[in-house]
């Protein structure tokens, strides 16, 4: 569990300025109807978390985007948007969102139909590195790489500079090789249709070897991504589903269960364990410590997730899968579940948190 800064714009009267955010993620990392939000129930099969004998792969996805709008999942977690067109320059830990076997890199173009008068200059670098855990100061090795610039599309070789598609051994430092643990496909780019007939996808599979289980949002229900949904109309319902299971958790931190609020997010912070090799229930001390400091800091106030009427509603952000579920705030994905000051000084603590369906029931999966 880290605490990392981005900026936000705030949603409220206050809300035209920019503040500093500290997101508590999962990553080393990171970090509806009738429905009962619980936590998830470990199976006796289930593999504890534990230190990894021989490799720890550590598998970081690397983004250099500029001129455009975008929206970044690893097999449809939310790993970075920012749809200001004003970039990005950033690595993100993805071992959490990573299986053994097949994984699909995706990234979202949004050309918004006010910018149709600017010159489009989109470029895109996204790359994927692989390190251990136990060599943490060594220099990763690329992995694979997807590169789209407009310039290239409008030259018929949109995907120009990326890195071949083939086998490869990551023993060798990814060289290719017939046998080779490494399997990577020609990337993909589609034009999405409905109410996205302005987004652009871009896409590449790659399987590899992993040491940890498949997550479980592998496993979830899928729910239908916003493009699908006729207009917002046709949406509310579901939406409305997912708002309450994050007031669930939101009135858990009104009576200051943290002990509630860490049960309900035992599948996320067991998982994060596990993809980061750290000791069973490392992550939910670290998350425990986190609630309490922001619970106790008495400059800071709990954000309503129930909004008010006229206020604009959160961000709908099902990921490309359906399987991981959410809202968020604003065009970088900010979360919803945050502490303020209470001054009105441009800074909150924000906790992330994405779902996974099963049934009736929302949990907390990241």
């Amino acid at each position: 569990m880290t605490t990392t800064v981005e900026k936000v714009q705030f949603r409220r009267s206050r809300s035209r300025r920019w503040g500093v955010v500290l997101v508590i993620g999962l990553a080393a990392g990171l970090s509806r109807g009738a429905f009962a939000l619980e936590p998830a129930k470990e199976s006796a099969s289930a593999p504890k978390s534990s230190a990894v004998p021989g490799p720890s792969p550590l598998v970081n996805l690397a983004l250099e985007i500029s001129g455009c709008s975008f929206i970044v999942h690893v097999n449809g977690g939310l790993v970075s948007m920012n749809l200001r067109d004003d970039g990005t320059n950033e690595t993100s830990p993805i071992n959490h969102w990573l299986r053994s076997g097949a994984n699909e890199l995706n990234i979202q173009i949004y050309r918004f139909p006010e910018a149709k008068d600017r010159p489009d200059t989109c470029s895109i670098k996204s790359s994927v590195t692989v390190g251990d855990n136990r060599t943490p100061d060594a220099q990763p090795a690329t992995a694979l790489t997807l590169v789209y610039s407009t310039k290239a599309d409008q030259e018929h070789a949109p995907f120009r500079g990326s890195s071949p598609s083939g086998r490869f051994d990551s023993r060798q430092g990814y060289r290719a090789s017939p046998t080779g643990d490494l399997q990577v496909q020609p990337p993909q780019s589609a034009q999405l249709t409905g109410r996205a007939y302005l987004v652009q996808s871009l896409s590449r599979t790659f399987s590899m070897e992993l040491p940890f289980p498949e997550w479980a949002f592998f496993k979830g229900d899928k729910l239908k991504q916003w493009w699908e949904y006729k207009d917002n109309k046709d949406e509310n319902p579901t939406y409305r589903q997912i708002e309450a299971a994050y007031e669930k958790l939101h009135k858990l931190l009104v009576k200051k269960d943290i002990t509630g609020f860490l049960d309900a997010c035992e599948e996320r912070s067991r998982e994060a364990d596990l993809a980061y090799y750290r000791k069973p229930g490392e992550t939910r001390e670290k998350l425990k410590a986190l609630l309490k400091s922001a619970i106790n800091d008495r400059s800071l106030r709990l954000i309503d997730v129930l909004l008010k009427p006229g206020d604009t509603l959160w961000r709908y952000t099902v990921g490309t899968t359906g399987q991981v579920i959410g809202l968020s705030l604003g065009r970088t994905a900010g979360a919803i579940l945050r502490y303020e000051k209470k001054d009105d000084t441009p800074f909150a603590l924000v906790f992330p948190v994405f779902f996974r369906k099963e049934g009736n029931r929302f949990i907390v999966t990241r």
